[in-house]
């Protein structure tokens, strides 16, 4: 489904026409709320016969639903399967094809867009950085809550991912304004690894942190329905619950997911709750075993909001299966190429056809889940026949069209240190190699290499034990030499040591292994600008730009360096560059400000700053310079605002101290100026500025004397401090 169809509001007219064509109207709108609820395995849920678990309200949207007991996800990673879900689209299609280096094209249509078209509200909720809006799925919402900074720090790497509660509040927030009809999408990250569940959830579920995490997430989607009935919107919403993907769970050797393609984490739930006084809602409690595939969901709500959709999706709607007809047997295709991108391991990709499933690997696999749903026996040799047409079928649903959209897009250094926070890798950009190039180590092989050696060297360094993480990293490489990931964690640990000199040396050795690895160059030219080495970090960024030319990070780097040698003009068209390539990027926004400040532009510099602040309402360099720039103004009391949330974020910086005591001298608040003038002396009890400041305190006091001996201190530490020169001799001290 490509948006060339889609005019824009202003021609309101030609835009509906368009879309008439588009769509056919069935019946009145009604609102629709999609729950997603990430890494969520089927078989831990009620309604799908769990008897321990904790899931009362998915189990009662079951009840009031249509449950599919065979559904399965395109890719199992977050990104590309939540775009299949959005979209209708295989991700051959829709060309997301891992959870870095990849944003959904413009091109394509997502649900919010063709509902929006048609008078939705359409608002987001979203619970980690995967699905932030920089990957492409907001099209089409007017509200897109990516939020994180009120949640979790999951690892010390340092992002946070939004706990369910806050996911919640975030979705009643946009709910208590938004008009009817509407689509909520809401995201629910807490069952993603690592599992740790508020501590009542975790002591019901003592033992089975992953069920306590499913069990708080079911809580606030509780808390959800229930604001929705309090308004009356509850029987007007049709809801569909789905997962982006399972979780292993130790099964086949793999405790996460994103790697492998059995049952355990390409099974999903699937439950469809009708609204009240549709035809569909006949078959509420029903459960439906017909094979589905997140990419049906797109058509299947459509049409059950009452359009029925002319084509343009690889999924096709089940409302004939929920009205209790049958569908042709259709192969359902699926994919991993993380294991590629990541560890230069084989892609691995299959297709499920009636009780068959078929994975093209370098050993490749077939399973009858019928007699094997453990996929326990594998076939490959026994049944040729079978194995050549599923072969047939998967080579033709994974083969890419010429013209389709490039959804690859390039991620900075410190984006892909995100996602590894979360458990995600994907160290540089990558050609997919051709559908039968399996030369490659094949990852159902490789994948004890996680659970022996990076999942636990990543913990050791999270818990501090760097000599023991690295020790681990090192055995990783000897494992698998050729393992770009391995290199990337290793000169990771010694940037977190400040072991710059080593960290130079593995970021070297990572580019023997990934020559085009532009995180590499980039943090070598780091370690360069932070070893006052400017020219040969700007060498470094530059190689990272010929890699990655809008790397943000680079552009930012760059242009504080000639921002630094007094090249502000330069520095300026560099910045806005950086600026362009990534909006949100806090050091390209903070170093505009400053660059603005020397060119004598506070309104300007002011616009950038608070565009910090927007992001990162603690930055103290950005509250400082607001306070600055209040401060030349004129506009004292501001200025003490600004001064006062630096302070709060970091109550040990005398500078900041020593600055809100000048501003409270300028205010007329002597009292509180002694206040921050004396902190500032407890933390650096030789701070010349802070010493002089409360002289001045003092003598306003008319305690000459005390003012006087602190200036005798402050000119035997710099006997050319002029302000001091100066009060010294209204003090008669020459």
């Amino acid at each position: 489904m490509k948006k060339r169809w889609i005019i824009g509001v202003v021609l309101v007219a030609v835009a509906a026409a368009a879309l008439a064509a588009f769509l056919l109207r069935r019946q009145g709108p009604a609102n629709l709320l999609v729950i997603s609820i990430d890494t969520l395995r089927a078989d831990h849920i009620g309604c799908y016969g769990y008897a321990k678990a904790g899931t009362p309200n998915l189990d009662r949207i079951a009840r009031e639903g249509i449950t599919f007991d065979d559904a399965i996800c395109t890719v199992p990673l977050t990104l590309p399967s939540h775009t299949s879900l959005l979209t209708g689209l295989s991700p051959v299609t829709h060309g997301v094809r891992d959870n870095a280096n990849f944003k959904l094209a413009d091109d394509f249509v997502t649900l919010a867009e063709v509902l929006r078209a048609n008078g939705y509200s359409t608002g987001a909720a979203v619970g980690a950085y995967i699905l932030d809006s920089r990957f492409g799925l907001n099209q089409g919402f007017t509200y897109y809550d990516d939020d994180l900074s009120s949640g979790r720090q999951p690892s010390l790497f340092g992002y946070p991912e939004r706990p369910a509660n806050k996911v919640t509040d975030s979705a009643i927030k946009w709910l208590s304004g938004a008009k009817e009809p509407f689509f909520l999408f809401a995201h629910y990250y807490d069952p993603h690894a690592p599992y740790d569940p508020p501590s009542s959830f975790a002591r019901t579920f003592a033992g089975r942190p992953y069920d306590g995490e499913i069990a708080f997430t079911d809580s606030e989607i509780g808390r959800l329905l229930e604001f929705l009935d309090r308004r009356k919107m509850l029987k007007r919403t049709l809801i569909a619950v789905v997962a982006d993907h399972g979780e292993g769970l130790g099964e086949h050797g793999e405790d996460t997911h994103g790697i492998l393609l059995y049952t355990a984490t390409l099974r999903v739930p699937l439950i469809i709750r009708p609204q009240e006084g549709s035809r569909d809602s006949r078959a509420r409690g029903s459960h439906v075993g017909e094979p589905a595939i997140l990419s049906d969901v797109f058509p299947t709500v459509l049409e059950m909001l009452g359009y029925q959709q002319e084509g343009g999706t690889d999924g096709r709607s089940l409302v004939p299966v929920i009205e209790g007809k049958r569908l042709e047997p259709k192969p359902l295709y699926f994919e991993s190429l993380s294991s590629y991108f990541a560890y230069r391991w084989s892609p691995l990709r299959g297709i499920k056809f009636n009780r068959w499933k078929y994975i093209l690997a370098p050993e490749s696999e077939l399973y009858n889940l019928a007699d094997d749903p453990e996929e326990s026996a594998n076939l490959i040799g026994k049944d040729p026949e079978e194995t050549e047409q599923l072969k047939a079928a998967l080579l033709d649903a994974a083969r890419e069209e010429p013209q389709a959209v490039s959804s690859q897009a390039r991620i900075s250094a410190v984006d892909a240190q995100k996602l590894r926070a979360l458990g995600y890798v994907s160290p540089s950009p990558a050609e997919v190699p051709p559908l039968t190039d399996l030369a490659f180590k094949d990852p159902k092989q490789m994948i004890h290499v996680i659970g022996d050696y990076l999942e636990p060297a990543v913990e050791a360094l999270d818990a501090g034990k760097d000599d023991q993480a690295l020790r681990l990293f090192d055995e990783l490489i000897k494992a698998d030499p050729t393992n770009p990931e391995a290199y990337s964690h290793r000169a990771r640990v010694f940037l977190e040591m400040k072991d710059y000199s080593r960290a130079t040396e593995a970021y070297v050795e990572l580019l023997k292994v990934d020559p085009e690895n532009s995180g590499a160059f980039f943090h070598l030219g780091n370690i360069a600008q932070m070893e006052d080495r400017p020219e040969v970090a700007l060498g470094y960024y530059r190689k990272a730009l010929e890699i990655f030319p809008d790397s943000p990070e680079a552009l930012s780097n760059i242009g504080s360096i000639l921002l630094a040698e007094g090249r502000t003009d330069t520095a300026l068209v560099v910045l806005k560059d950086a600026y362009r390539a990534e909006p949100r990027n806090v050091v390209a926004l903070l170093n505009l400000g400053l660059a603005y400040l020397s060119k004598q532009a506070p309104d300007s510099a002011l616009v950038f700053f608070r565009q910090v602040l927007a992001i990162e309402r603690d930055n103290v360099k950005a509250l400082s310079n607001c306070a600055a720039i209040f401060i030349g103004k004129g506009i004292v009391d501001s200025a003490i605002v600004y001064f006062e949330r630096a302070r709060r974020a970091s109550p040990q910086d005398p500078a900041i101290l020593v600055n809100l005591g000048g501003a409270y001298r300028q205010s007329g608040q002597v009292d509180m100026a002694e206040d921050a003038y004396e902190k500032a002396l407890e933390i650096d009890p030789g701070n010349v500025l802070a010493k002089y400041g409360l002289a001045g305190v003092r003598a306003s006091q008319g305690r000459l004397d005390e003012a006087a001996a602190l200036i005798k201190e402050v000119l035997r530490a710099d006997p050319d401090f002029q302000p001091a020169l100066i009060a010294a001799k209204r003090l008669g001290l020459n």
